[in-house]
């Protein structure tokens, strides 16, 4: 497993002993791929958001050009689920009509899908859906002392009624935006879930390196904890220790839905069931959220446009009811579909 930037996850990294993982392993660099491509029985290439030239069109192609090197040396090359967002460039788009050839071309969305098949023949496009709908859930996080403090204030809040929401920032909005803007229009929109039903906020985070002047998500959420939204500040939660994905799972199971910018937050609360406020980018949420038949108008609102959102909070508290039936209609087989990123490589096998 490489990657091409340094990542420390000591949480995660030697746990599974036919794992080897490389860190820091740069993309562009050829000639040491190559000589690792001539012990490799297969390539698989994580796609995520990172293929349509959206971020970085050079970055993109760097993994073209890795997949036809292995094709070129005869080393099947395998896909997981990518987004392709409205502002796909042109070369991104000639690069995946190439690769396409001699790989399937997986979506993670249905957005997404559909814009493949504009370009690319369906034989050769699959609908998956994010791999994170397939993080499992550990129950022994469950009897650790953190998380038997954090279930009391759950039950203190289901007791007074209220509902619990699980926000979680995005920083690279926040450095977009800028720090003023980003806050404000964030304490806006909690604050107006509170006008439209009373509610206790659980501030959680996804990403935890400093994106924003040194802040993380993570100094986002402790900041906004601090500030008091709701003055009442035993109505509020901030967990300090969670450490990846699978923590962050549990502590989604006791919430009843979600406020976040940031996708796979939402991703782990609707794998627990709960409805997801969005805070969208990119055209990555529209497309998931169809694969639950929910409708994002009802749920979604661009992060450059939060003024806009206190209208979207009256939609998403009316159709809440709605919600939470799609999401236990649909979850299993959009975690079906999750299950198809790796199918063709271990049917391969």
């Amino acid at each position: 497993m490489f990657t091409d930037h340094l990542i420390k996850r000591n949480d995660f990294l030697g746990v599974y002993a036919n794992v080897k993982y490389k860190n820091g392993f740069q993309v562009r660099n050829y000639k040491r791929w190559a000589e690792q491509l001539k012990s490799a029985s297969g390539v698989f290439i994580v796609g995520a958001d990172a293929l349509d030239g959206s971020y970085s069109t050079r970055h993109s192609l760097r993994f073209f050009r890795l997949a036809q090197m292995a094709h070129k040396m005869q080393i099947p090359v395998y896909f997981s689920g990518f987004s392709v967002s409205l502002k796909m460039t042109g070369p991104a788009k000639e690069a995946l009509k190439e690769v396409s050839n001699f790989s399937f071309l997986k979506a993670r969305d249905i957005d997404s899908y559909n814009r493949l098949l504009t370009f690319v023949s369906p034989q050769h496009i699959k609908q998956v859906s994010d791999m994170a709908f397939i993080c499992p859930y550990n129950p022994d996080i469950e009897n650790t002392k953190d998380f038997k403090q954090y279930k009391e204030w759950t039950e203190q809040q289901h007791l007074s009624k209220r509902k619990i929401i699980a926000f979680c920032p995005n920083s690279i909005q926040a450095e977009k935006l800028g720090w003023d803007v980003y806050i404000g229009g964030i304490k806006k929109l909690l604050s107006e879930f509170n006008r439209q039903a009373e509610i206790a906020i659980l501030y959680l985070y996804h990403d935890v390196r400093p994106l924003f002047n040194g802040k993380s998500d993570k100094d986002i959420s402790r900041e906004l904890f601090e500030a008091e939204i709701l003055n009442d500040n035993t109505r509020c939660y901030f967990q300090n220790g969670i450490e990846n994905g699978v923590v962050l799972k549990s502590y989604l199971k006791y919430a009843d839905f979600t406020m976040t910018g940031r996708m796979h937050f939402g991703i782990s609360g609707l794998a627990a069931g709960k409805p997801m406020f969005g805070i969208s980018y990119a055209n990555k949420f529209e497309g998931m959220l169809r694969l639950f038949e929910i409708d994002p108008t009802t749920s979604l609102v661009d992060y450059t446009e939060m003024d806009k959102g206190l209208a979207v909070v009256s939609k998403f508290i009316n159709d809440i009811e709605n919600q939470y039936h799609s999401i236990s209609e649909n979850i299993g087989k959009v975690k079906e579909l999750s299950n198809l990123n790796g199918k063709d490589l271990i049917d391969a096998r």
